[in-house]
């Protein structure tokens, strides 16, 4: 992963790692038909984790929060532990290279 130090550099100090918001993620949930009550949703590439704790809100299921950067997932068990919803978030965080073999 040569050079993505000065990407993860770049992304960390922004509130939000990609495109969209809030009402995004709640539109997009939304449409997906016949969900069981509690889903278990993955969230691959999940960043600051700003959607992930959105669905977690909206979903009242589990979501599976995997990242290929450490620092980014600190931030999300920051968030989850601060609006008390890392009881919905996947405890077992994982780095995405060493779920995915090449």
């Amino acid at each position: 992963m040569e050079g993505m130090e000065y990407f993860f550099e770049l992304f960390e100090a922004l509130p939000r790692g990609g495109p969209g918001d809030n009402k995004s993620s709640r539109r997009a949930f939304n449409t997906i038909p016949k969900l069981p009550g509690r889903p278990l949703i993955l969230d691959l590439g999940c960043g600051h984790g700003i959607q992930t704790i959105e669905l977690a809100k909206i979903s009242k299921g589990t979501i599976m929060a995997l990242d290929n950067h450490q620092a980014f997932l600190n931030i999300l068990i920051k968030k989850a532990k601060d609006e008390k919803l890392l009881d919905h978030i996947s405890k077992w965080f994982k780095k995405v290279p060493s779920i995915i073999k090449k």
